[in-house]
């Protein structure tokens, strides 16, 4: 081999070696899962949950997936509103317990679901919403066949809103007459892009370690970045949704909400919250966050058609 073919294999492992680096550490920043804390105050709302339940069920790929239910009334009773709700990446299903806690007020039936690595759910990595579009599924499931009448609704925080709203094209059952969006991304790519532009000091150009980190994830987590679509999914979705949105989001920003809003075919709506950032607007204004929510779900009612 001569002097430049050395040269050449030298750049090559260093290359190589850079991106392996560079991968590895975004990966372990954005991608693995890491110990989760749960928050106090919500975490006092469960447990004064007598009737509540751990549930656990295994996904389409035996992943080991779990949920709180917290039935509202009597179980065997048929035809009965089930209010499914799924939190953001980083969280348990405890940071979703205040919104459960107004569903069940209405007398619905709360299944508060744990994505996959997160929580109680068996898995090693984050799909932000990917994977668990599927595991949305598999949970509703599980409702219909405990309550071959239920009546559903949907309510995603975050990424769980993009998992929800990925969920809806594929094959989403009959039972689900309404959808809660708060604060979900476009897509994956722009959401991970926004993390590292903003996260870290890094000199490294903030689209070489999101294409790197792509390539990782393919590796590791076995999903490609790309193809966590949420645009795509609401053009083709036919489930009424609203979608709720903070103008002060630094994560997610108002843009991304209207730009769904947008592209969305089926039924829609949007309520903008003045100065709540990410998750924010229930805590922020309840009283108007719920009077748009419970106003929509109440027109889309299977009792009103």
């Amino acid at each position: 081999m001569g002097k430049h073919g050395r040269r050449l294999l030298a750049l090559t492992g260093t290359f190589l070696g850079g991106s392996y680096m560079v991968g590895t550490k975004v990966y372990d920043a954005l991608i693995a899962t890491k110990v989760r804390t749960k928050t106090p105050e919500a975490d006092a709302w469960l447990k004064e949950q007598h009737a509540r339940r751990d549930i656990y069920i295994d996904a389409i790929d035996g992943t080991r997936l779990h949920a709180a239910f917290l039935p509202a009334g009597e179980e065997e009773k048929k035809g009965r509103t089930y209010c499914f709700l799924l939190h953001d990446t980083g969280e348990t299903l405890e940071q979703a317990s205040p919104y459960a806690a107004h569903y069940s007020a209405l007398g619905m039936d709360v299944l508060l679901a744990e994505m996959r690595g997160h929580g109680k759910s068996a898995g090693k990595y984050k799909g932000y919403g990917y994977d668990d579009r599927l595991d949305v599924l598999t949970w509703l499931h599980w409702i219909l066949k405990r309550d071959a009448e239920a009546r559903i609704i949907l309510h995603g925080l975050g990424n769980g809103a993009a998992a929800i709203l990925m969920a809806l094209p594929e094959h989403m059952p009959t039972a689900v007459y309404c959808v809660v969006a708060d604060s979900s991304y476009t897509t994956l790519s722009a959401y991970l892009l926004r993390l590292l532009k903003y996260g870290d000091n890094s000199r490294i150009p903030a689209r070489i370690r999101l294409f790197i980190l792509r390539m990782t994830t393919r590796i590791r987590a076995g999903y490609d970045i790309k193809d966590a679509d949420v645009m795509a999914a609401v053009a083709r979705a036919q489930t009424p949704v609203i979608f709720v949105q903070g103008d002060s989001d630094k994560k997610v920003p108002v843009e991304m909400g209207r730009q769904l809003y947008a592209r969305a075919q089926c039924t829609r709506q949007i309520s903008i919250h003045l100065g709540a950032g990410h998750l924010e607007s229930m805590r922020l204004n309840p009283a108007r966050y719920w009077e748009a929510i419970d106003a929509f779900l109440e027109k889309h009612s299977p009792d009103r058609l």
